[in-house]
């Protein structure tokens, strides 16, 4: 497949990265297009379930038409592509590494994907050069200089995630942030970027609100009622005996504790699970299951 270059002074080179101190010369393999975009950025030592929430949100935002940027590594950034592929835009990957040497070399047929699906890899190195820590930095500022949002899933509070919400801020890129709950270390760095100005972000709509886009509307907090008919057959058993627990009024963890007679980390393990799912969700009085718990949206100023 070709590759080109972008240079400063080529009307398709991003301006922010003319404010790099060194501002680089970008290879490019593949079609990149500069629509409507959003990075998607995390640990590589995601939770399952942020993982599952990082594609989910690439994939309705790629659904939307909006191009997933993100730095091609393990966990959070491959699901991030991997919902990018799922939608109709494409999903462009920005390298720590030469072209001739993508990395990680374990998402080889992830690269391959992008590629074959119209979207692109990018670098600011020589072709041929492998990764180093400093090129992991550079990385991030070059993809937080590319994209008008980024977003962080997931994130201790030393990470290349953080490194590239704080080149966004930098530059005058909006941020967002997921967050992530306190029993989570691999996501403690979310707090941070919160106090940092960083924009909650729970849904693809609030993402779209922050690129200045319409979302689609949202009569209630949760559109589809999955436990309308039979709130609970339909789940594995464990989940079942969660959601029957939560149905018949246990309103908190330690409730849900006793009613089940399970310890509370491998509650808070599965409960998460079903928020991020969107079946239990938290209101005034405490868990309830998602088909009972109706919001409408109020007219913006």
């Amino acid at each position: 497949m070709e590759t080109r270059t972008i240079a400063p002074g080529d009307p398709e080179y991003p301006t922010t990265l003319l404010r790099l101190e060194h501002p680089p010369t970008l290879r490019v393999r593949g079609k990149l297009g500069w629509g409507d975009r959003v990075a998607i950025v995390g640990t590589r030592e995601a939770s399952a379930e942020a993982v599952a929430y990082a594609r989910k949100l690439a994939g309705e935002l790629s659904r939307a038409g909006v191009t997933i940027w993100s730095g091609g590594a393990l966990g959070i950034d491959s699901a991030a592509h991997e919902g990018g592929l799922e939608g109709r835009a494409r999903t462009v990957v920005v390298l720590p590494s030469g072209l001739e040497h993508p990395f990680p070399e374990r998402n080889a047929d992830l690269f391959a994907r992008v590629l074959d699906e119209g979207g692109a890899l990018v670098s600011g190195f020589e072709d041929e050069r492998i990764p180093t820590r400093a090129q992991f930095f550079r990385r991030n500022e070059i993809l937080a200089a590319c994209v008008p949002v980024l977003v962080v899933v997931q994130c201790p509070f030393q990470s290349g995630a953080r490194n590239a919400a704080k080149a966004a801020r930098e530059l005058g890129r909006k941020v967002g942030v997921v967050a992530s709950p306190p029993w989570e270390p691999a996501g403690a760095g979310w707090i941070l970027e919160l106090r940092l100005g960083a924009t909650p972000i729970t849904r693809a709509k609030d993402a779209l609100d922050l690129l200045g886009l319409a979302g689609p509307e949202q009569a209630e907090l949760f559109p589809a009622d999955p436990l309308a008919a039979d709130p609970i057959e339909s789940e594995p058993e464990p989940d079942r005996r969660l959601l029957r627990a939560i149905r018949d009024g246990a309103r908190h963890v330690d409730a849900i504790c006793e009613a089940l007679s399970e310890p509370a980390a491998e509650i808070t393990r599965r409960l998460l699970g079903l928020v991020l799912r969107g079946l239990v969700v938290e209101a005034p009085e405490g868990l309830v299951l998602a088909s009972r718990a109706r919001v409408t949206n109020t007219p913006r100023p």
